[in-house]
């Protein structure tokens, strides 16, 4: 049960209203950080954590505040291309970088920053600088590469490859190896692929007769879901025209793209097939100014377009209609599109979307892209909203430096505050357990907020904690979600076995297969656990044999599919693009540890389930609450 308006879920019995004592054990490095990011902070009244006035160059539109994977440092930035890294805990510098500048030619950005990984590099930091002048011809656009220490790793030279300014935040694919990027001149747009390993080297580069916009990826989608794109898993792009500066209309001859690596792709080095740009629509009507937003395994396609519209293709081919299209007032002028990119909650096969509009209003949209509720505000929204790890609340800035957070039911302000005196145009960063938000202004201000009293944290340990549930308040009641019978509380302890006997239980059901392992789903009683878990939890006995015909319920958000057949490949594309053999390059040194970023954290998506650390956690998991509930 979720207490109203509390933004924390809290679960009892109705039966004594004594809470449930549940003892659960941390187990490996993975399951230990999945389980423990569903625990969601309880919403408060916002305070200052601290505030850095001036503490980073000016921020426009485009610019960011991100957190990196360790969650205590911030990467921001810049107007006049300066990237700035502070502590998230106190907001002190811990280095910048700047791009040299181009005789004549200043130095601006309209970009956040993309985090990649690979063997070569290790984990890095992209973003691009654009040099000469917005608007005007010529210009060039660079991309930069650092190391979490703020070492540049490399820096792409100007040439024609890059020629124009660049559009947005460039994109990295899963391997780390490839850099994506759109740059536009006056006489059209280019989308170009950079080698990260290679120092930025073009692998290719395709041009266009209209400017191009920012570019949308999904890492390892189930395939291309356009014509011609079966059976490919390749990360998948997708883009389309952008209006070109001073335009007042949209024309005709409006486009949008999608590329993926050929079948068969297994690296530049031995690829002898050609890289394709894939046209999905031939004048469409509209334009976009942000990145397009994939979901569900690729198959879904979100876009802000002109006319403050948003264009929704759910399952269909993207070569074909649009599902759906959800059409706002216009902003000014008329064709304006949303100033960014929807923003989604963590149902990732089946979201809920939020976004500002080309006009004063934040809207929601459900996974169909079908409006459910607007709110009218009082200036602009040009950020990214953020919704909160639970996807009770959704935060959202004004353009004069309101901060809203709305409930996600009906959009009603559970609270809105003025943080700064200055404007609001870049993008900002919610924490990932929900408590403290990070924004930057357009003065250079950098501001964090406490927004929910964060849960205590500790390091993933092999010895079992307890943890006890708090009754709801009376006459709150929990719904089971596979039946309805009451249960009163029984002490188990964490060392307690599982039950013996159960054979494997495939949640699914039949011969069918889980592919979203690190989706969520909800779980009687302990609420959202990930959908890898729930799958070893059957195979490893802990549910019983009589309730297994009906987890396939449960399962229903981890993407259970009949068993794939082996997919074809090695089928080429077209457009051509050649690299020599990579030179040897000198694998980059780990950061100084003072400023070492952790691995990423979340669901583990291969490994077995019987692993001895593995099943430890679930013996104390499953023994006081599977066999709780069910038996």
């Amino acid at each position: 049960h979720q207490a109203a308006g509390a933004g924390v879920r809290n679960y009892a019995f109705e039966a004594d209203g004594a809470g449930l004592r549940l003892a659960v054990a941390c187990c490996n490095h993975h399951a230990a950080a999945t389980d423990t990011a569903i625990i969601v902070p309880q919403q408060m009244e916002p305070e200052p954590k601290w505030n850095m006035s001036a503490s980073v160059p000016p921020m426009n539109f485009g610019n960011e505040v991100a957190l990196a994977d360790d969650q205590v440092t911030l990467i921001v930035t810049s107007n006049d291309g300066t990237v700035t890294a502070l502590s998230a805990d106190d907001g002190s510098s811990l280095w910048s970088y700047k791009t040299e500048e181009i005789p004549n030619q200043p130095s601006f950005s309209t970009a956040g920053v993309a985090f990649g990984e690979s063997e070569m590099l290790g984990k890095f930091i992209i973003t691009t600088v654009s040099s000469g002048f917005s608007g005007l011809d010529p210009t060039s656009c660079r991309v930069v590469a650092l190391a979490y220490n703020g070492t540049r790793l490399w820096e792409t030279i100007t040439d024609s490859a890059l020629e124009g300014e660049c559009s947005g935040t460039p994109v990295v694919s899963s391997d780390g190896r490839y850099v994506f990027l759109t740059h536009n001149t006056l006489n059209g747009g280019k989308f170009t692929c950079l080698v990260a390993d290679r120092e930025g080297t073009p692998l290719f580069s395709q041009a266009r007769p209209r400017a191009l916009s920012p570019i949308g990826i999904f890492h390892n989608p189930s395939e291309g879901p356009y014509t011609g794109g079966e059976n490919n898993s390749n990360d998948l792009l997708v883009f389309a025209f952008a209006p070109k500066p001073g335009e007042s209309t949209i024309g005709s001859n409006t486009q949008l793209f999608a590329f993926q690596f050929g079948l068969g792709f297994d690296g530049y080095e031995t690829w002898t097939g050609n890289y394709n740009v894939k046209k999905l629509l031939d004048d469409s009507g509209w334009y976009l100014t942000a990145a397009p937003v994939l979901a569900n395994k690729g198959r879904h396609l979100y876009v802000s377009a002109s006319e403050s519209q948003f264009v929704s293709w759910i399952g269909d081919l993207f070569d074909s209609n649009a599902t759906t299209i959800a059409d706002f007032p216009d902003g000014d002028p008329t064709f304006t599109a949303p100033f960014n990119s929807v923003a989604l909650s963590s149902n990732k096969s089946s979201p809920m979307l939020f976004a500002g509009t080309a006009s004063t209003l934040f809207v929601k949209l459900d996974a169909d892209g079908l409006e459910e509720w607007r709110q009218e505000t009082s200036s602009l929204i040009r950020s990214k909203a953020r919704v909160a790890p639970d996807d009770s609340i959704v935060y959202y800035i004004e353009e004069d430096g309101t901060v809203h957070a709305a409930q996600v039911t009906d959009g009603e302000d559970l609270w809105s505050e003025s943080i700064t005196n200055d404007t609001v145009v870049s993008d900002f960063a919610l924490s990932r357990n929900g408590a403290t938000l990070y924004v930057g202004t357009s003065f250079g201000e950098v501001v964090a907020w406490n927004v929910a009293e964060a849960p205590p944290t500790s390091s993933p340990s092999m010895t079992p904690s307890v943890a006890t549930i708090s009754p709801t308040s009376p006459g709150d009641t929990f719904a089971p979600t596979v039946n309805s019978r009451t249960k009163t509380p029984i002490a188990v302890s964490p060392s307690e076995a599982a039950p013996e006997g159960n054979p494997p239980c495939n949640v699914c059901g039949g011969s069918r297969v889980m592919t979203l392992l690190d989706e969520f789903t909800s779980f009687p009683i302990v609420g959202n656990i990930t959908c890898f878990t729930f799958k070893c939890l059957g195979e490893d006995g802990f549910i019983p044999e009589a309730v297994c015909p009906e987890t396939p319920t449960i399962a229903a958000p981890c993407g259970c599919e009949d068993s794939p057949t082996l997919a074809p490949s090695g089928a080429p594309s077209v457009g051509t693009g050649e690299l020599p053999p990579s030179p040897a390059m000198t694998p980059v040194p780990t950061p100084d540890s003072s400023i070492a970023i952790s691995a990423p954290t979340g669901a583990p998506v291969s490994g077995t389930c019987s692993s001895m650390s593995f099943r430890s956690f679930f013996v104390a998991l499953a023994a006081t609450v599977v066999w709780f509930y069910w038996m």
